[in-house]
């Protein structure tokens, strides 16, 4: 765990014995709050920033001395905001940076359209490693394998079920699994079938950078960490499907699908309670 973690998880306790009750109350839907940031961002989220009459943004219920009304816009909270981490919030800001980096490269299932199997994926998988001397691609390969074989034997009846609660069960510890989790993951619900084997090498010079270093896919959210990956990723400005026509968004590609891996562990690890 992080000291940064371990300073956020203190922080917090401090400031709840500071607040004690929930003084901050909504007044349209009755929920409370123990901080104005927390009771602004709801206000924000379910009420189109409009505040509810009746809505109490003093500091107590109780005391008239207290602090004065506060509004405008306050500094932001790392917790919890109606079940709404800030982790699940930057997540969301790095798939949709994603989705709009790949464009025409992500594919959609329409209905009754056959949705692509987790087997398509891992031949494409098998595409990219085969004839590569590379220690690094042989041993994604290995445990793409390993996990794969494992799923189908968690669920015989099929390989139609969601993959998206994975992470929740792989954790953090598991760091060469959790890359395999992410190339399948991404390969079978989003990204087209003929880039998956690009994919595939680029999640494995991020495992080669990773473990060269002695490092955990917590510490992808790093701007060392993507300039070493792209210098690893000097093919792709070439021969890379993702990118072909557009080398200078590269670097970009390189840092958010680190911090996209980062964040979708890190919701099952670090994140504080």
């Amino acid at each position: 765990m992080s000291l940064y973690t371990k300073s956020l998880k203190i922080s917090k306790k401090h400031r709840n014995s500071v607040l004690g009750m929930r003084s901050f109350a909504c007044g349209g839907c009755s929920k409370t709050y123990k901080s104005y940031p927390a009771l602004y961002l709801h206000i924000k989220r379910k009420h189109n920033g409009i505040k509810p009459p009746n809505t109490v943004t003093m500091k107590s219920l109780d005391s008239p001395n207290e602090a004065p009304v506060q509004t405008g816009r306050p500094h932001k909270p790392s917790y919890n905001i109606d079940n709404v981490s800030t982790v699940e919030t930057e997540l969301e800001v790095v798939q949709n940076s994603l989705f709009h980096l790949l464009g025409d490269k992500m594919h959609v299932i329409e209905d009754f359209e056959p949705k692509v199997k987790m087997e398509d994926v891992m031949n494409k998988i098998r595409e990219a490693a085969q004839g590569k001397d590379d220690k690094y691609i042989t041993t994604l390969l290995a445990k793409s394998e390993e996990y794969y074989n494992d799923f189908k034997a968690r669920f015989p009846q099929g390989l139609e079920i969601k993959l998206d609660t994975e992470p929740e069960l792989i954790g953090s510890e598991d760091d060469l699994k959790c890359l395999a989790w992410y190339v399948i993951w991404l390969g079978k619900f989003y990204l087209k079938p003929k880039f998956v084997p690009d994919l595939f090498i680029l999640v494995s010079k991020i495992w080669k950078v990773l473990d060269e270093f002695k490092l955990n896919i917590r510490d992808l959210d790093n701007k060392i960490i993507w300039k070493k990956v792209l210098i690893e990723s000097d093919f792709l400005k070439e021969n890379n499907e993702f990118l072909k026509n557009e080398p200078t968004q590269i670097s970009f590609l390189i840092q958010i699908v680190c911090q996209m891996i980062d964040k979708i562990f890190l919701q099952f690890s670090d994140y504080p309670e």
